[in-house]
C-alpha cells in the first residue's frame, strides 16, 4: 500500500488500477500527497505552476474556491476534499459510508469466488443440505467482504486520523506538514495492513501468496523484481502441488479439487494428465 501511494509505477498496473476503483479515490488527491512528500506541497509556501494546476482542479471537483487548496494560502487542507462527494460528513461518518459501499461492491466479487467451487467440485454435498451450504457460502462470502471493507476504510480513518485528529488533540504541538507529507500515509498503510485478521487463516495463506510476489514488484531493479516473482510463484505452486499429493490433509478441499482435476492420478501413481 505505501508503494501504491508513492511509487505505484513499481506495481503492475492493473493491481493499482484494481485498488484506486476500490477505494474510490480521486488519483489527483494522491499526487498532491507525493507532491507534499516531494517538498512540492508545503503549506505557507508558493507552489510551482504544475502543483497549483493540481490543486485548482481538486477545488474545481470539489465545487470549492481554489484558495481553499492552494498551500500559500492556507495552513491546512480541510478533510473534506480527502473524503470527496461519497463521504461527505466527518472522518469517522467517511469511513463508515467507505465501508459499507466496499462491503457491497466486494460482496459482489467474493459470492462467485465461494459458490463456484462447490458447485463445480462439491455438488452432491450442495444437493444434499442446501440451506447449510448456502448459508456457509453467504457467510463466507460476508466475511471476506468484510476483509476488503476494512481494509479500504482502514485507510481513510488512519489517514484522517493523523491529520486531524491527532493535531486537534495536541492543540497546535504537532505540525501539520510532517502528518500530510508521510505519517498519516504510514498509519493509514498500518491499519489497513491489520484488517487481514478477520479472514480465516486459510484465506490469511492465500492472501500472502497473491500479496507477496507484488510486494516484491516494489524491490529494487525492475529485473530483479520481474524474476523475483516468478520464482516465488514457482516455488509456491511446487509446494502446494506436492502438499496436495503428499499431504492432502494440509490442503483445503478446494485447493485439492482444482489440484485433482489438473493432475489426475498422481496419488495412485497413474502420471499426469494431458
Amino acid at each position: 500500500m505505501t508503494a501504491w501511494f508513492y511509487k505505484p509505477e513499481l506495481l503492475p498496473p492493473s493491481y493499482g488500477k484494481w485498488i484506486l476503483q476500490l477505494a474510490r479515490m480521486d488519483p489527483r488527491l494522491l499526487q498532491l500527497l507525493r507532491y507534499a512528500r516531494a517538498g512540492r506541497f508545503v503549506y505557507g509556501k508558493k507552489p510551482d505552476a504544475e502543483v497549483l494546476e493540481m490543486c485548482t482542479a481538486i477545488a474545481k471537483h470539489a465545487g470549492k474556491d481554489a484558495s481553499l487548496v492552494n498551500p500559500a494560502l492556507i495552513e491546512r487542507l480541510d478533510c473534506s476534499f480527502v473524503h470527496g462527494r461519497l463521504g461527505a460528513g466527518s472522518c469517522e461518518q467517511n469511513a463508515l459510508k467507505r465501508w459499507a459501499r466496499a462491503f457491497l461492491d466486494c460482496l459482489l466479487i467474493y459470492l462467485p469466488v465461494h459458490a463456484i467451487p462447490p458447485l463445480l467440485f462439491n455438488f452432491r454435498r450442495l444437493l444434499r443440505s442446501p440451506t447449510s451450504s448456502l448459508l456457509r457460502i453467504l457467510v463466507a462470502a460476508s466475511r471476506s467482504s468484510a476483509f476488503l471493507a476494512t481494509f479500504v476504510a482502514s485507510v481513510y480513518l488512519g489517514v484522517c486520523l493523523t491529520r486531524t485528529r491527532l493535531p486537534q488533540l495536541a492543540r497546535g504541538a504537532i505540525a501539520q506538514q510532517p502528518l500530510d507529507a508521510g505519517w498519516c500515509v504510514v498509519v493509514g498503510c498500518a491499519m489497513c495492513g491489520a484488517s487481514v485478521l478477520i479472514e480465516n487463516k486459510r484465506r490469511r495463506r492465500e492472501m500472502a501468496l497473491y500479496c507477496a510476489p507484488r510486494a516484491l514488484c516494489v524491490a529494487p531493479g525492475k529485473a530483479l523484481a520481474r524474476w523475483a516473482e516468478r520464482a516465488v510463484f514457482a516455488l509456491a505452486s511446487g509446494t502446494v502441488i506436492s502438499a496436495s499429493v503428499r499431504r492432502p490433509d494440509a490442503v483445503s478441499g478446494i485447493v485439492r479439487g482444482v489440484t485433482a482435476y489438473a493432475v489426475k492420478g498422481w496419488s495412485k501413481g497413474e502420471g499426469v494428465a494431458q
